[in-house]
């Protein structure tokens, strides 16, 4: 499940390993890239409670998995959802909130948002 509103999109975890560094699983094509700042935002239900609103930059490992600079070893261990995600009102989410500067690099078209002075 993700929003259509922003891009890079939040996105549903559906898994989170106990390691260093913490590898974070979505449940859909994240569409996130390195040096992507997020927060990871988790119920209680959802166990890993020491990693809740960490907000950390990231390093893509595929499509559906990313790592960001926890040692998460010692943790609590983190409990899958149980119902399908469409049905389950309160669940894990990762929340893209920005990006490292030096990796932007494709703001190449101004779309008015920005103007110039004269």
């Amino acid at each position: 499940m993700t929003s259509t509103f922003f891009s890079p999109y939040q996105n549903v975890i559906s898994n989170i390993t106990n390691s260093n560094p913490a590898q974070v699983t979505t449940a859909s094509n994240h569409g996130y890239f390195n040096g992507l700042v997020v927060r990871l935002v988790l119920p209680l239900t959802s166990g890993m409670n020491q990693i809740n609103n960490l907000v950390s930059e990231i390093f893509v490992v595929d499509s559906t998995n990313f790592t960001v600079s926890v040692d998460s070893t010692n943790f609590d261990a983190f409990i899958p959802p149980l119902l399908p995600i469409a049905s389950n009102p309160s669940l894990a989410q990762v929340l893209p909130i920005g990006e490292n500067a030096l990796t932007l690099t494709s703001a190449t078209e101004n779309n008015n948002n920005i103007r110039p002075e004269l």
